[in-house]
């Protein structure tokens, strides 16, 4: 987490280098931006393991889901502020007939006490039965045989104002979209892209960014960025070395 966390902290630096230090700011709606820039998920276990199906009543049986061991997804930031979800099954019973490999259910992640957020899967939230009738069994990402073991590492947690985060577990933020549509995308070597409404820019070069109050969001000192004809004598130079080896190959 720390190496990706550098990575954006690096990124920043650039962009609020003296090269974006005249530019226009992209005003992005969301409070506390270098909190959620190291967010993190945690969880529990493999959430599709430690399941039974358990069979309760009389002439008229019911069949149940159920966890064996708990299932927690927990989504930390740099504040200390902590959002714990618990994974549920739906439909988790019904009478009669017990549930079957063939037939998909639902994975939902419920939010535990002192937890306002919403999470959900960006990996898929269907999931089937590694074996049918009573007893332990397994959730897979697909129909038996042909499925892994469900175990999604790919999540969008929604505030309560409407902001949304989108974060991979191991790697961190991968996404934020704030209440006006505007989307700030990283990648692995930072961000990939920003969208402002109306427009779309490849790059974050040339323009600041800004928490909700409006202040420059930087980390540490701004790093040194070379100079368009520094750059081209660079090239140049590169050139001629190839140009060089060429000759001496010849």
């Amino acid at each position: 987490m720390t190496r990706t966390r550098n990575t954006y902290l690096a990124l920043m630096a650039v962009l609020l280098s003296p090269m974006a230090a005249n530019a226009d700011p992209i005003f992005f709606d969301v409070d506390n931006l270098p909190d959620i820039l190291s967010i993190s998920v945690n969880e529990s276990g493999v959430l599709g393991e430690g399941w039974e199906q358990v069979m309760s009543g009389g002439f008229f049986p019911t069949f149940t889901l159920q966890e064996t061991e708990p299932h927690i997804v927990t989504v930390s930031f740099d504040s200390g502020r902590m959002e714990e979800f618990t994974m549920e099954i739906s439909p988790s019973s019904q009478q009669i007939i017990p549930f079957i490999v063939t037939i998909p259910v639902s994975a939902n992640f419920s939010p535990l006490a002192g937890t306002s957020t919403a999470l959900n899967p960006l990996t898929g939230s269907t999931v089937f039965l590694s074996a049918g009738g009573a007893g332990p069994f397994d959730f897979l990402d697909d129909l038996v045989g042909l499925g892994n073991i469900y175990d999604p590492d790919f999540y969008r947690l929604t505030e309560v104002d409407g902001v949304l985060y989108d974060f991979r577990q191991g790697v961190g933020l991968q996404g934020i979209t704030d209440t006006l549509g505007q989307r700030l995308l990283f990648g692995p070597g930072g961000v990939l892209f920003t969208s402002v409404i109306g427009e779309m820019f490849t790059s974050l070069d040339g323009f600041a960014l800004t928490d909700r109050q409006g202040n420059l969001v930087s980390f540490g000192e701004p790093a040194s960025v070379p100079e368009p004809g520094t750059l081209a004598l660079q090239g140049i130079g590169l050139a001629g070395m190839g140009l060089a080896r060429r000759r001496k190959k010849a």
